[in-house]
């Protein structure tokens, strides 16, 4: 039994090094050789006519797919939306003569490996949708498109790179689920000087009724004004029971953390845009108001209205905003709490050598990133809610954190 092990540990360098260094070209060409050798030793006229057949197998094999790919051409655009983490689909139209036995290789964004399909059978007629993985959020030209060709036996792999029109793809962030979001209270006293005892996690002032929307929950129904109008009527209140959100991430570009790793996918503004993409989720699932602002070198907008039904507009429009900005950090909160009023929550995110003057009287949701998990991402480091006063919370994460389990911690 051990000798027949040894045996095989033995035998495995060699059956790298034929793996490596043998394939089916070179044994055909070596068999060809023999045959050549034997049969003008031997005289056999059966070897000269199999060293002929392998002869012409190989020069078929070699120009054949030379031949298939000689007027091959094709376009690419991009299907749908696609997200950080998830496949993007690309839509292929070929054009030329027909083409057996093609493989397809795409070089994607931060992705080392180039990403291959086999495609048996390829027309004019008949445009077909590939996917690919994404691993990068942004707006990205792909290189041309790397095709390859084995017909007809397979032995011999002919590569194209193909003239084709630049392709542009839009790789948006991939939300996080956020299934609840603590809410601080709300200072005594409002903004106009008035006394409020709302708090976001209570009840307030009855202000009417209106027609269910999708997403309300069966909580707020006014069952006996619904029987009576024969369709879903819902309770409204005042304020805080419909609490809005402000959302201001920073695109200052001295502030980003983390660029220099893996092109800057876990960066500190990388994992602000995925924070904001799952908050601007949350607000439409629960069908609450929420502005966000990314303070770039463009201040950009987005806004999600109660009610609204889809979100798949703001998060393509995310995969354009880049941390190229040069605004303070604090002014630009100070001007968004301006622009929309203090009645909002504000949500920051920054990290942890950040200090930020600022005071929200309606709450603060302060996100902290820890710097430290950019030298020493192994580390542990501290992740979860602390109350810091009355009406403001903080979250811990780092650059590797779930976000989905921390938000529901």
């Amino acid at each position: 039994m051990n000798s027949s092990v040894n045996v095989g540990e033995s035998l495995k360098p060699l059956a790298r090094w034929l793996s490596k260094h043998i394939n089916a070209p070179r044994f055909l060409v070596l068999m060809m050789v023999v045959c050549f050798l034997m049969a003008w030793n031997r005289g056999i006229d059966l070897l000269y006519g199999i060293c002929a057949i392998i002869l012409a197998l190989l020069l078929v094999s070699w120009v054949m797919p030379w031949w298939m790919l000689r007027q091959l051409r094709l376009s690419r655009s991009q299907v749908g939306l696609a997200e950080v983490g998830s496949e993007l689909q690309l839509r292929y139209r070929f054009a030329g003569k027909p083409a057996w036995y093609l493989s397809v290789a795409e070089q994607l964004p931060n992705i080392p490996e180039l990403q291959t399909h086999f495609i048996a059978y390829a027309d004019a007629n008949t445009p077909m949708a590939l996917n690919y993985l994404c691993a990068q959020r942004g707006i990205f030209t792909l290189p041309k498109p790397e095709v390859s060709c084995g017909w007809p036996f397979g032995f011999i792999q002919r590569r194209l790179t193909l003239v084709s029109e630049d392709c542009q793809i839009i790789v948006a962030p991939k939300p996080a689920v956020i299934r609840r979001l603590p809410a601080p209270i709300q200072d005594a006293q409002t903004v106009d000087g008035q006394e409020s005892q709302q708090i976001f996690s209570g009840h307030s002032d009855f202000s009417g009724v209106r027609d269910y929307r999708p997403g309300d929950s069966l909580k707020s129904v006014h069952w006996g004004a619904s029987a009576r109008q024969q369709n879903l009527i819902v309770r409204e209140f005042h304020g805080l029971d419909c609490p809005r959100w402000l959302v201001v991430i920073d695109g200052n570009s001295t502030n980003n953390v983390g660029t220099e790793v893996s092109n800057g996918v876990n960066s500190s503004f990388e994992v602000g845009v995925r924070i904001a993409a799952s908050l601007l989720q949350f607000a439409q699932q629960q069908q609450k108001g929420l502005t966000l602002y990314i303070e770039s070198s463009q201040s950009r907008q987005f806004k999600v209205q109660p009610g609204q039904q889809s979100i798949a507009e703001h998060l393509q429009d995310l995969a354009w905003v880049a941390a190229d900005g040069t605004r303070n950090y604090s002014e630009a909160i100070r001007a968004a709490q301006q622009e929309q009023g203090q009645q909002a929550v504000l949500i920051t995110v920054r990290v942890s050598s950040q200090e930020l003057q600022l005071h929200s009287p309606s709450g603060h949701i302060d996100i902290v990133i820890s710097e430290e998990s950019y030298r020493f991402p192994m580390a542990q480091y501290k992740e979860g809610w602390t109350t810091v006063s009355q009406n403001q919370l903080r979250l811990d994460i780092h650059q590797l954190s779930d976000l989905t389990r921390v938000f529901s911690q």
